[in-house]
């Protein structure tokens, strides 16, 4: 199908605005089409044909998608999430998928920028709002364009005064150029078969709804200004997404940190540092006293202390900034900054569960591959020696 022609078949529908991402028009070396793989949805440049076919039948959509501005007051073309219309028809109108969808594109994207640290933090965005979509959107019939947001919901917006600029404390990049491979193979079939093939509804109810935590904790918070509390609120979410995963379901008793221990230690290193070095955290004080230490490998040590930071942040106890920092002062990284990572050795572990690599054909081994995995390899090496030898450019 050629997706620049405007009488592409099938038809699509425009379904929201996603003025932070820059997908850049053709003059200017377009970034590819954000898929997952998948037929019934896309994120596109609002130069593809398929939008300006839209734009050429609705006026609303023409005025929609030239509104926004940059905080100059500049003029910007948005990205744009544009759904098949005979699927969304089979669909009734549920915005799970489309959510869903949405979360899982952002979660391949930003993970893998996280990893790639100050080396790689010009190839992308390092942010989930980059992927958030505007409030405004057309009416069905696409005559009209309404702001929907809970506190409001405001119809009829008059075109010739409607003007939305993007968020100023954002800048508009591009998304990753080489997306999670080993993600995005997994996660399409997911959607597949929770969306198009209804099936699995345990396994993918609680994987979407942990992606959906996690682009809340992978988002920017600066609500207080970066605050030390508002950094403790990204760790509870970081380890609330974790436990999703790690949530024995079928068991009788809440998932406590030895689940997630237990979903960490699935996951396959190629790096003998990461799969057999060793180390000790304490599991249990009694009046200041050390009562009891366990043997972790290194990712299930970081996400200790994430689990650690959680709790005394949202229990009320006294906290510092040196919680965030258990691996000492910069250059080692932030226990948070490090959380990403462990949290896609979490939700890989868990899709292996239902795809293990060993069981798949050669050539699915291959596309979904780990030819980024050593990103995240050398991110969690970061821990333990802020300059790993490990030359990746």
């Amino acid at each position: 199908m050629d997706q620049n022609s405007a009488t592409s078949s099938p038809s699509w529908t425009l379904l929201f605005v996603l003025p932070n991402l820059a997908l850049r028009g053709p003059e200017e070396g377009k970034v590819p089409d954000l898929t997952l793989d998948l037929d019934q949805l896309a994120i596109v440049s609002s130069d593809d044909g398929r939008v300006r076919a839209l734009s050429e039948q609705a006026p609303a959509a023409r005025t929609l998608l030239g509104a926004f501005r940059d905080e100059l007051s500049n003029p910007i073309r948005p990205a744009v999430l544009i759904g098949r219309e005979d699927w969304l028809t089979t669909n009734g109108g549920d915005p799970e998928p489309i959510i869903a969808y949405r979360n899982a594109v952002a979660i391949t994207n930003v993970l893998l920028t996280r990893a790639r640290g100050v080396r790689g933090s010009h190839m992308g965005s390092s942010c989930a709002d980059t992927f958030d979509f505007h409030p405004a959107q057309l009416t069905k019939g696409g005559d009209q364009i309404f702001v929907h947001t809970l506190p409001l919901t405001h119809f009829g917006v008059p075109p010739k005064k409607f003007s939305v600029s993007t968020d100023a404390g954002l800048s508009r990049l591009p998304p990753s150029p080489i997306p999670d491979d080993r993600l995005t193979f997994m996660l399409s079939r997911a959607w597949r078969l929770r969306y198009i093939h209804k099936r699995d509804i345990q396994f993918t109810r609680a994987l979407f709804r942990s992606l959906e935590i996690a682009y809340h904790a992978v988002s920017l918070h600066f609500k207080n200004y970066g605050s030390l509390h508002e950094a403790g609120l990204t760790a509870a979410l970081w380890v609330s997404a974790i436990e999703i995963l790690a949530a024995p379901h079928k068991a009788k008793h809440n998932v406590g940190i030895a689940d997630v221990r237990s979903l960490l230690a699935r996951y396959h290193w190629s790096d003998q540092h990461l799969a057999n070095r060793r180390y000790r955290v304490v599991t249990r004080r009694e009046k200041g006293k050390v009562k009891q230490r366990e043997s972790v490998n290194l990712v299930q040590k970081c996400y200790h202390y994430l689990y650690e930071a959680r709790s005394k942040f949202l229990h009320g106890d006294r906290v510092s900034a040196r919680l965030l920092l258990p691996f000492g002062p910069r250059p080692a990284p932030p226990i948070l900054d490090l959380a990403s990572t462990v949290y896609r050795t979490a939700l890989v572990a868990y899709l292996d569960k239902r795809w293990p690599r060993d069981e798949l054909p050669l050539l699915e081994r291959v596309l979904g591959g780990t030819f980024t995995d050593p990103w995240y390899t050398r991110h969690l090496l970061r821990a333990v020696n802020p300059d790993p030898d490990v030359d990746l450019d």
